[in-house]
């Protein structure tokens, strides 16, 4: 049972463009799934990738909009879901295993410096 990571709201405000709500629609579902699954590891990844799209999404002001939108797209490189062909949520757990590889593994065991603002 998951209890270390937080879970993925289920609302969020993601009103500017409709991708992006299909996009985070799509790592909710994935969430969900890895959750009655039991895979543990599935739901960190999922929700590795929705945090991080919507920390990007919230502090486009500061970012733009090319780094929340690079993660969109990401997302919805796979194709939806089709009448009762099993819904696909491998894009979404590679996804969140990219960037947590290349974002939060080297950090936390100190492969790049932190940076300074």
């Amino acid at each position: 049972m998951i209890t270390t990571t937080t879970p993925l709201p289920h609302q969020p405000k993601l009103r500017r463009l409709p991708q992006v709500a299909g996009a985070y629609r799509k790592i909710l579902l994935a969430e969900t799934h890895a959750i009655h699954d039991k895979a543990d590891g599935n739901v960190v990844l999922a929700r590795v990738v929705g945090h991080l799209l919507l920390e990007l999404y919230a502090r486009r002001h500061i970012f733009g909009d090319i780094p929340f939108m690079r993660v969109v797209e990401d997302v919805l490189s796979s194709p939806p879901h089709h009448g009762d062909v099993p819904y696909d949520d491998t894009v979404v757990f590679e996804v969140g295993q990219q960037y947590q590889d290349c974002l939060i593994r080297p950090r936390a065991f100190g492969r790049f410096p932190a940076l300074v603002v």
